[in-house]
């Protein structure tokens, strides 16, 4: 990340060495024409000894003492060491003038380079405090030796006073202007003008600095459900209203650690450094509470809605190592609370991942990576398939605890509900994304979609055991269904489990044919369908589960929370 004001101290810095440099120079100089040395090896050891400490004391010993009183005294702020070392330098060229010749000294110019360094990196009134005080000193001087009897020419320091005052309140000037520029530089090109907050480039550029420095950090991201609408119905003005509400009210539950960015037209990221997850989760469940006590209504009576929110959460390194790689699973785990239900938080989670970590064998690798690339194409090609995948993950996970059954089948249940579309990669667009219904040829093609889905996993033998799931998905309880017109018990469990979930979710969401049923309508078609469709002991057990809800956005929330890395 480019820092301005870090640039500017590096410079200051390298000045300071050279400012340093020029004054030991012209102090050795008079030290060695005032107080010449002997050519005896006694005398020239301490000349030396005396020309290398003022060296010393000029290039490095007022940062030594200067360090020394801060951590002496505890100091928190760094104007103290600035402060501290301008006086030793000051007293030091001071005392220098005095053993000069005192009035008519010609070193007083050792002040000029001084006050002009701390002009530019304090500001003016640090230079002109400064003058001020050598003026004292230099009139000081004039009275003592007028005082001696001494004969004295002040014009001349006045000159160097006024020098030294006007030199530090123009540059000093300047050097302010310039910092002022900066800061609202700095404001514009790293800081959201609507919002206040920092950037989307902030935030990439701090993301790179805390992934170089391979600090754990969670990685929320926020995104205001149907704000689209809003602009649409209520103007942009409303909007900017709600989005700078919504930025004061995520910043009041965040930590002196964590950040808050703007990143996108309707989104929030927010990094909350710290291990672990369990921050990040009581962090977003507040953003996501909080978020619906904005007042959004305007003055039309129409308008009934309440503010929401999705939230994705990754972990870094906990999910991914690179910036690219967890931003686009940050992307996904938001995607995923948004398809499930909205309103929603959710942890980036692979089914696939997770089956990778537990397979080492290289020749399961390559299976798996095309595995990807198909779920990849299925979701670009059906927008309806990557939601309906996670939602009938759901159904199956809490199938499979009211069915009680064993963490093995659980998880195989599981892979297979995620994984049953996989044979869809061969049914054209065209067929998958009809508004219409399927004619006679189209529902063919479709109907092959099981068995193409189970020649694919046949290849990756650690999934040998979710092929039942896959293949038999769609076969019915009455025997109707297919591909083989299985019945009842010959039907595997996981099967059966997945065809009611698989139905429940197609009855729920708004396809191209036909409208999403509500929670009683679809309890309904699922007891209707007993016996000759579904399982009647599975659906009975899901039934009596779904009497505690309202809707389906409850339904799906409740499991997610419940089981939220469902394997």
């Amino acid at each position: 990340m480019f820092h301005p004001s870090r640039e500017r101290i590096v410079k200051i810095t390298e000045m300071a060495l050279i400012v340093r440099l020029v004054s030991t120079m012209l102090v050795v100089i008079a030290l060695v024409k005032y107080y010449p040395f002997s050519l005896e090896f006694r005398d020239s050891i301490i000349g030396i000894f005396i020309i290398l400490f003022v060296i010393f004391l000029l290039l490095m010993g007022g940062d030594f003492l200067g360090w020394y009183v801060i951590r002496l005294f505890n100091l928190k702020s760094t104007a103290g060491l600035d402060l501290f070392i301008y006086v030793i330098f000051l007293a030091f060229i001071s005392a220098v003038v005095i053993f000069t010749e005192g009035a008519y000294s010609n070193y007083k110019i050792l002040y000029l380079p001084v006050i002009l360094y701390y002009s530019v990196k304090c500001g003016r009134w640090w230079g002109i405090i400064a003058s001020l005080f050598i003026t004292l000193f230099l009139m000081g001087i004039n009275y003592y030796y007028y005082l001696q009897g001494m004969a004295v020419s002040p014009e001349i320091d006045v000159v160097f006073c006024g020098i030294f005052i006007l030199t530090s309140w123009m540059v000093g000037s300047i050097l302010d202007m310039e910092r002022e520029i900066i800061k609202n530089l700095s404001r514009k090109v790293l800081y959201d003008e609507l919002t206040g907050l920092n950037n989307h480039r902030y935030f990439q550029d701090t993301l790179d600095e805390l992934i170089q420095g391979e600090k754990p950090f969670n990685l929320l991201l926020i995104d205001l459900d149907y704000f689209n609408r809003i602009n649409e119905v209520l103007g942009y003005h409303k909007g900017d209203q709600i989005l700078v509400e919504t930025a004061g009210m995520v910043s009041r539950h965040l930590n002196r650690e964590e950040m808050i960015f703007r990143y996108g037209s309707d989104e929030f990221a927010v990094i909350s450094p710290g291990e672990g997850n369990n921050r990040a989760f009581e962090l977003a469940e507040k953003i996501r509470e909080s978020i619906k006590n904005i007042d959004i209504k305007p003055m039309e009576v129409f308008w009934e809605e309440k503010l929401s929110t999705s939230i994705g959460i990754v972990n870094y390194p906990g999910d991914a190592l690179t910036k690219e790689e967890l931003l686009n699973k940050l992307d996904e785990a938001l995607y995923r609370a948004r398809v499930i239900s909205g309103d929603k938080i959710e942890a980036y989670f692979s089914v696939l991942e997770n089956i990778e970590a537990k397979n080492k064998q290289e020749s399961e690798k390559k299976a798996l990576d095309n595995l990807k690339t198909f779920l990849a194409i299925i979701h670009a090609r059906d927008r309806f398939t990557y939601g309906h995948s996670e939602r009938v993950l759901l159904y199956c996970t809490l199938l499979a605890e009211l069915l009680d059954l064993e963490p093995e089948q659980k998880e195989l249940l599981q892979y297979g509900a995620f994984l049953h579309d996989i044979g869809k990669i061969e049914i054209d667009r065209q067929i998958l994304n009809k508004p219409d219904r399927l004619d006679q040829h189209e529902w063919k093609i479709v109907k092959k979609h099981p068995t193409w889905g189970a020649e694919m996993l046949k290849k990756i033998p650690s999934l040998e055991h979710i092929l039942p799931a896959v293949l038999y998905h769609h076969e019915r309880y009455d025997g109707d269904g297919y591909p083989f017109g299985l019945a009842k018990d010959t039907i595997p469990l996981s099967a059966r489990i997945l065809n009611v979930a698989n139905a429940f979710d197609a009855m729920t969401v708004d396809q191209y044919y036909q409208k999403a049923k509500s929670l009683p309508e679809a309890m309904t078609e699922l007891e209707t369908n007993c016996y000759r469709q579904f399982d009647p002991r599975i659906v009975e057990l899901f039934l009596k589960h779904l009497k505690n809800y309202r809707s389906i956005e409850e339904v799906v929330t409740d499991i997610s929370r419940s089981f939220f890395k469902p394997v």
